[in-house]
């Protein structure tokens, strides 16, 4: 799929989009602990990709997880929550697999609490037959081809998303600073270990992710926050 075949795609998906007001959700989750792996929400607004780090949920405190998440009004959205991919997908008290959650936004700052009763746990592998192996090196390697196109795709409407939201809506901001501090752990680490002064380059790279949308104050404050806790 070429880049301009990706490009049209999005044009002819996009006057529709044109009409639906942006607003976002406040996810908030609470799993059993203690919580050894990170929790991620996957769904119809990130192509259910299970173990996205855009959609890492943060740790508000050992029980309990947080992500806003840009959607848009009076849409219907489904979504489960894993800790990982779709192996560690969240579960019932019985075992037995819950159907998918869901939601519509119909004013700002909404928020929605869950809980998760347990986690599923990866089951070991049976060997493969070598036509079963055949099967599955000829669906990897069509997923190598697509997967850089479907990603292409999908971090150009998330940006488009983000580019509607108003430059200086904190769940925007937070977004970004959540986005920043999931992608560089071992900076984090450095950080609260006293390398105070990585403030800079965590505020710098959330401002080259907005494109020198966000403001600033409300980008150190945020990182402050997040980073102090």
């Amino acid at each position: 799929m070429s880049l301009h075949l990706t490009r049209s795609i999005a044009a002819i998906f996009f006057p529709f989009l044109l009409q639906a007001q942006v607003s976002s959700v406040k996810l908030i989750v609470h799993v059993p602990p203690p919580q050894g792996r990170p929790v991620f929400v996957a769904g119809q607004f990130n192509g259910w990709k299970a173990a996205d780090s855009i959609y890492m949920m943060k740790k508000e405190n050992d029980s309990t997880y947080s992500l806003v998440v840009p959607v848009y009004k009076h849409v219907k959205y489904q979504y489960k929550y894993a800790s990982g991919g779709w192996d560690r997908v969240e579960l019932a008290l019985n075992d037995s697999g819950i159907k998918n959650r869901s939601f519509v936004c119909t004013s700002n700052k909404t928020k929605i609490r869950d809980t998760v009763a347990k986690w599923d746990t990866p089951k070991p592998q049976q060997a493969l037959s070598p036509q079963m192996l055949r099967i599955k090196a000829m669906k990897d390697s069509l997923m190598a081809g697509l997967q850089p196109k479907l990603n292409e795709m999908q971090l150009l409407l998330r940006e488009y998303i983000l580019n509607l939201l108003q430059e200086n809506n904190d769940d925007a901001i937070i977004l970004w600073v959540n986005e920043v501090i999931n992608n560089m752990p071992e900076k984090v680490s450095e950080y609260k270990k006293g390398k105070k002064a990585l403030m800079g380059l965590f505020a710098g790279e959330v401002k080259k992710l907005s494109k020198g949308k966000a403001d600033m104050k409300t980008v150190n404050k945020l990182l402050a926050e997040n980073l102090n806790k």
